[in-house]
């Protein structure tokens, strides 16, 4: 095996995994944060976990993502779920802008993207898994939040930010916490509190709107509006609460089950406006039930610019498309190395000679 992979485990999740390794029966929840193009550094680990280990399972899984979070898992849930995830990737990488991009240009490719791999027959597999249970977030946003102008959009969001500063529950003045569900099986999770939430069931009338509002980010794209059986307002990403989502995914049940955690790094940010608060980490007691999978550093140095994809690449590599694109898909294909570790982690019982306590 390799050094790539990061296998981070709290208390619990540390113990029964010492004790009985680790198998697809003992996976109650999935969780998957924002991180727009930091996902492709990933991809392989998604793709092999989902396509290969955990559809053994025969037990339902319940799954939770914000952003890019929430698309991942709604490849992750179509029948052919590897192909699910080379198409949203492909997709994904070949987005190109202009200097001057606008909400209604980024929002229009977003539409473009979902409607490219979701159509009404995926939504009714993503709906029908028989042991995938999809869940995600988006929020409602309050006040100027919701407002359309960049200039009062921007001028709401400082002011969060700097509620947020003095305490994180803070932001629940600017935003409701909005859960969309598979009806069929409530998650542990549903009744998580802390912040204002609304919890609306999923169906194939709402899928697309709700995949689209839990990844629109703020300023950068248009809010979504009109999400049926949703309280009235405009939506936008999950992450601006959830950007790396760390709530009770077990409902406080202790029945030596595992939060799988596929990451782009060891740690976990709260919360978007918590990005640079050093101290705003999860801790010990947040992580207690969570294996955390991530990418190690020695992977990372490995990649071009040594550094995974983000965002940003779009601004840095403006009028270089076929640069960045080339940066992308490379950090796309190494990324396969994490989900062969991974496999041969699990299957040739290796793991409990890898893992570390968070």
């Amino acid at each position: 095996m390799g050094n790539n992979l990061l296998f981070l485990a709290g208390e619990n999740a540390y113990s029964q995994i010492m004790e009985n390794g680790l198998s697809p029966e003992d996976v109650k929840v999935c969780v998957s944060a924002s991180g727009a193009a930091k996902w492709l550094s990933i991809y392989g680990l998604d793709r092999a976990v989902f396509g290969d280990w955990l559809i053994k399972t025969k037990k339902p899984v319940h799954f939770f993502g914000t952003s890019i979070g929430a698309w991942k898992f709604a490849a992750a849930c179509q029948k052919d779920c590897k192909k699910s995830f080379d198409l949203l990737a492909d997709l994904y990488i070949n987005q190109r802008y202009g200097r001057k991009t606008t909400p209604d240009e980024v929002s229009k490719t977003a539409e473009y993207i979902v409607d490219s791999f979701l159509d009404d027959v995926k939504i009714d597999e993503i709906l029908t898994h028989p042991v995938f249970r999809i869940s995600f977030s988006a929020v409602r946003c309050l006040g100027n939040t919701a407002r359309k102008e960049l200039v009062y959009q921007s001028g709401a969001l400082l002011k969060a930010a700097i509620s947020n500063l003095v305490k994180r529950e803070n932001i629940g003045r600017y935003f409701e916490r909005t859960f969309f569900y598979d009806k069929r099986t409530s998650p542990p999770f549903l009744s998580v509190n802390s912040f204002p939430l609304n919890k609306v069931s999923l169906d194939k009338k709402n899928f697309k709107k709700a995949l689209l509002a839990s990844g629109s980010i703020p300023v950068v794209m248009n809010g979504i509006e009109d999400i049926e059986g949703a309280p009235e307002g405009v939506y936008r990403d999950g992450g601006i609460i959830d950007y790396h989502p760390v709530f009770d995914f077990t409902g406080g049940v202790n029945d030596g089950k595992i939060v799988l955690y596929h990451h782009f790094y060891n740690e976990i940010i709260p919360g978007w406006f918590d990005k640079k608060l050093f101290w705003r980490r999860a801790g010990k007691e947040d992580l207690k039930n969570v294996l955390l999978l991530a990418p190690s550093p020695e992977f990372v140095s490995g990649l071009p610019y040594k550094r995974i994809p983000d965002r940003k690449d779009f601004n840095r590599f403006y009028g270089k498309d076929d640069e960045r694109i080339q940066f992308w898909e490379k950090a796309k294909e190494k990324s396969h190395e994490l989900g062969q570790e991974f496999l041969e982690a699990v299957e040739g019982k290796k793991i409990k000679n890898i893992i570390k306590k968070i």
